[in-house]
């Protein structure tokens, strides 16, 4: 029983943090990524965040909805995401 709450809880942490990169990538990239691409950004979030209610918990969908967004990420995301060591820093410097 303990495997699959650590599983379950494994993907939320997961799909939280692609959640976060996702903001960060429509904040700090907005104004250069078309009004397409913030959409389709927009919809992928709320596809994923649709699978994480879902009542008897779908691994499957979660973990495919967690790819999809973390792969449009990378491809719009420029330096922003994944987020580097540099750039955690500096947002740690310019928020202190």
């Amino acid at each position: 029983m303990l495997h699959f709450i650590s599983e379950k809880h494994a993907l939320k942490k997961a799909a939280k943090n692609v959640l976060q990169g996702a903001e960060r990538v429509k904040l700090y990239r907005g104004d250069l990524l078309s009004a397409t691409d913030i959409d389709l950004i927009t919809t992928t979030e709320k596809k994923l965040e649709d699978a994480l209610k879902t009542v008897p918990f779908d691994y499957a969908a979660v973990d495919s909805q967690i790819d999809e967004l973390h792969a449009l990420l990378v491809k719009l995301g420029g330096k922003v995401y994944p987020i580097s060591a540099t750039a955690d820093w500096v947002e740690m410097i310019v928020m202190a």
